[in-house]
């Protein structure tokens, strides 16, 4: 706990951030107790495509300046969409970089 206080009395930093939570699944297999997503189960892998459509799809897709994978879903269990939607986003363009982050507590 002491560890974290610095941190929070500093505040989160949150003027000019717009950050995605972004799924990679339709439920979650991992089962975690304290999960509703867990508890629900899992329905399936969303595909690079879908993953891809949740930053498309929002008015707010252009003012993004950074995207956690840690909505439904772990990203790990779904590596392969995962990997191939970080790469369109990173790939070299003219568009916006995000800055990109993955939280897992799946398989690694």
């Amino acid at each position: 706990m002491h560890l974290l206080l610095p941190y929070l009395q500093d505040g989160i930093p949150d003027q000019d951030r717009r950050t995605l939570c972004v799924s990679s699944q339709a439920g979650c297999r991992m089962g975690c107790r304290f999960c509703m997503t867990g508890r629900q189960g899992w329905h399936g892998n969303l595909s690079a495509a879908d993953i891809l459509n949740q930053f498309i799809s929002i008015p707010e897709a252009g003012e993004l300046t950074g995207t956690v994978f840690m909505g439904m879903g772990e990203p790990l269990d779904n590596y392969g969409a995962v990997s191939r939607a970080i790469e369109v986003l990173t790939a070299p363009c003219d568009c916006q970089h995000y800055r990109l982050a993955a939280q897992s507590h799946g398989p690694a």
